[in-house]
């Protein structure tokens, strides 16, 4: 099943602060239980989400939230595709995995770049 896009909506300084905070801290509880060393952030720049270390290599995190189109999986997740904003494209030479996690279920997905 293909959804339709849509046009990206306007930037909303509390509800990006309110849903990407929960998202990134259930993603830094499950990186530190896989024995991540989470590398945190000073102050939030908008760049990638998560620096993390394991086994001396840096590993880094995107992490966005879907409210509304629940899912425990990737195989009840309805979207074929995901899109990466424009402007992480500048990591694209280090990588990173791109996680999306359900507010609903708590469940994820993740790729990597």
């Amino acid at each position: 099943m293909t959804i339709p896009r849509k046009k990206p909506s306007t930037f909303v300084p509390a509800s990006y602060q309110r849903s990407d905070e929960w998202a990134i801290s259930k993603v830094k509880e499950y990186l530190t239980c896989k024995g991540y060393m989470i590398i945190e952030k000073k102050t939030e720049d908008y760049e990638l989400d998560i620096e993390a270390e394991k086994g001396g290599k840096k590993v880094f995190f995107e992490v966005e939230t879907k409210t509304g189109y629940s899912f425990t999986c990737e195989d009840d997740f309805r979207f074929d595709t995901v899109s990466f904003l424009a402007r992480k494209k500048k990591w694209a030479n280090i990588g990173f995995w791109y996680i999306i996690v359900c507010r609903e279920t708590l469940a994820f997905v993740m790729c990597s770049s």
